[in-house]
């Protein structure tokens, strides 16, 4: 609340105060009159601008007049960065090098990835994007297509639907919208003599759903619930 305070008095101030300054400079270009302001006024520009930071960065919104920003509160951040106090290192071996580095060559470096945003018409509802994120050296070019699986509650029939996705626009994404997290099955085809498969899963989680629920967005999607 001291944060808005102050930035609306710092707005007030800066305003009563350049008001004359313009009014004189009308048949100035605008460039040369708002170099004017800045320099005049640079010490007060300054701190209107840190005002602005701090209210942002506790979580409250700032209107001037049609125009809102919101902010991310502190909580929903410092969720995301939760993690054992008590881990303690130890040495690595050769086979988890090994192991860590074969994973990448069998998925040829494209891994399976989500991204959320909340549907605002319907409450507690999300539009999900699953697709694929080209690592070091992958090459979506090499795909054929994508076969999504997210579970019986997706498509018609009894054991639910696997989504095809032959384009390679986006990483091969699919969109579905949910209310609950569920595990994602994608099955990777190549243009291999051979029709290579690679299999993988994602589970799409909501843990960043704090952060945004404050925005605005769009259903783009039809789908079904989340998993029970």
């Amino acid at each position: 609340m001291a944060d808005a305070i102050q930035t609306t008095k710092i707005c007030t101030d800066f305003l009563s105060c350049s008001g004359p300054i313009l009014q004189g400079l009308g048949t100035l270009a605008w460039p040369a009159a708002i170099l004017s302001i800045f320099v005049l006024f640079r010490a007060r520009l300054i701190e209107l601008v840190a005002a602005f930071v701090a209210q942002i960065r506790s979580g409250a919104s700032l209107k001037v007049g049609a125009f809102e920003l919101k902010g991310i509160s502190r909580e929903a951040i410092e969720k995301d960065l939760a993690g054992s106090h008590l881990a303690h290192a130890e040495p690595a071996s050769a086979k988890d090098v090994d192991d860590r580095q074969n994973e990448y060559v069998r998925l040829r470096g494209l891994m399976l990835v989500h991204r959320i945003r909340p549907v605002l018409d319907e409450p507690g509802h999300f539009d999900i994007s699953v697709y694929l994120l080209p690592h070091k050296g992958g090459a979506l070019n090499q795909v054929k297509k994508v076969e999504y699986y997210f579970g019986p509650h997706w498509g018609g029939s009894q054991n639910g639907s696997r989504f095809v996705v032959e384009d390679p626009r986006d990483g091969f994404a699919m969109k579905i919208q949910a209310y609950g997290p569920a595990l994602c099955m994608a099955d990777i085809l190549f243009h291999d003599k051979e029709q290579v498969i690679s299999r993988q899963f994602r589970y799409l989680d909501f843990e960043m759903a704090d952060a945004f629920r404050s925005q605005d967005s769009r259903a783009v999607s039809p789908s079904r619930q989340g998993e029970p």
